[in-house]
């Protein structure tokens, strides 16, 4: 018998195919080239390590040069006697309002100026004919220009103290101050304000007045009046009303602001008295102004009310002259630390904040000194900052001349 064949297919042996070949070599000579590269990468570091050394500290140097000229914001403080500012309120969103004037006693006159849409209740005595026996009278202040007056009656042959007080002024957040004014010669300051909104009372902008005992003159501009029958009523605030009050028990009067208006107190006489108390301070704000715009019709001009000053940043200080302008980058003076009076000068401001920028000048687009804060500052000293720019300008220079000498020198020997 013929013995049977065996297949093909258990007779074929398996052969290992191309491909896989060709990738274990393709690793190997990839491997190979790579020590080769490393080792030649490792001769260069050897022949060139002085001229790498040198190319990272002048990197270094350059970078800190660099963030030497990058602005960064730094603390500083504030001090100026100016006739006028402007400020605008910026309290924490927890508080309603926060205390500005505090106590003013012995005032000469108290006015207030501004549109109420609810009438002003008082109570006592009133010394008119058109009156007759009334105790108690509802004023109605519907105009921009209605004004209500309170004057102590000086008495003959006295030398008590006038009553009316100021207890209180609160401020609201976001209330304007477009002018608080001190005018030396009157002894008046004057206080002109806006809201976006009618304040809330307790909660938003108000005042509390203190009337006194005291007879005292009220005058009366823009009112309407409903007495005896008879209505009164002066829109043109061009026909005052004036006439003698005698506060009621009573002698307290609290009142929201207006929207918009003027107050306006006739203090006495500063010698020997200590204004500080009278601000109450510390009072956070934003868009702060040393400055007064005048217009006539289409016209303007920027007025600085600066009458003298100083900016400490550091140990760097910055005097401002009279007439002479202060510009400050955002967010510039944050809190109105302390507030006072000076006698025959003006009003006496010192605060606080933050910028990268302070700049002096007679013209606020062209100021002629500065000073300013960079990154580097922020953590070091000025002195110190001072030392490290200038070592770094100085190596700078030094190591771009050694480049300039040295780094095309021996190019035979590296190839």
């Amino acid at each position: 018998m013929t013995p049977p064949r065996r297949s093909k297919q258990i007779n074929k042996t398996v052969q290992p195919s191309r491909p896989n070949r060709l990738s274990i070599w393709l690793r190997r000579l990839k491997a190979g080239l790579m020590q080769v590269f490393s080792v030649k990468r490792i001769h260069l570091l050897k022949r060139h390590r002085q001229k790498f050394f040198n190319l990272c500290l002048l990197i270094v140097f350059i970078i800190i040069l660099l963030v030497a000229l990058v602005p960064g914001t730094r603390r500083f403080e504030v001090q100026v006697l100016a006739k006028q500012i402007g400020f605008e309120t910026a309290l924490p969103t927890d508080e309603s309002n926060r205390r500005f004037l505090n106590s003013i006693r012995n005032l000469d006159a108290f006015s207030l100026t501004g549109s109420y849409p609810d009438p002003i209740v008082l109570m006592g005595q009133f010394n008119s004919k058109e009156f007759g026996d009334l105790t108690e009278l509802a004023i109605e202040m519907p105009y921009d220009k209605s004004q209500i007056e309170f004057q102590p009656i000086k008495e003959t042959n006295s030398d008590l103290p006038h009553e009316l007080e100021v207890l209180a002024l609160w401020l609201q957040d976001r209330t304007t101050v477009d002018a608080l004014r001190y005018v030396p010669f009157s002894r008046r300051l004057d206080l002109q304000f806006s809201h976006v909104s009618p304040p809330p009372m307790n909660e938003g902008s108000f005042f509390e007045l203190y009337l006194g005992q005291q007879p005292l003159q009220l005058t009366l501009k823009g009112y309407r009046l409903s007495v005896v029958g008879k209505a009164l009523e002066d829109p043109d605030a061009n026909q005052p009303l004036t006439f003698t009050y005698q506060p009621g028990i009573t002698a307290e009067l609290a009142l929201a602001l207006p929207q918009s208006g003027i107050i306006s107190l006739s203090l006495p006489q500063l010698t020997d008295i200590d204004t500080l108390p009278w601000f109450w301070g510390d009072l956070p704000v934003s868009k702060i102004a040393f400055s007064t715009e005048y217009r006539r019709e289409t016209d303007s001009l920027d007025r600085s009310t600066i009458i003298t000053g100083r900016v400490r940043m550091g140990e760097q200080e910055l005097d401002i002259e009279s007439d002479q302008f202060l510009t400050l980058k955002e967010p510039g003076i944050q809190w109105l630390r302390y507030l006072s009076l000076v006698e025959n000068q003006g009003i006496e401001v010192r605060a606080m904040g933050e910028t990268s920028l302070a700049q002096v000048g007679l013209d606020p687009d062209f100021p002629m000194r500065d000073l300013n804060a960079n990154l580097i500052s922020q953590w070091l000293r000025p002195d110190i900052v001072v030392a490290i720019v200038s070592f770094s300008g100085a190596m700078v220079a030094s190591l771009i001349s050694w480049f300039v000498e040295n780094l095309f020198k021996a190019t035979d020997d590296d190839n």
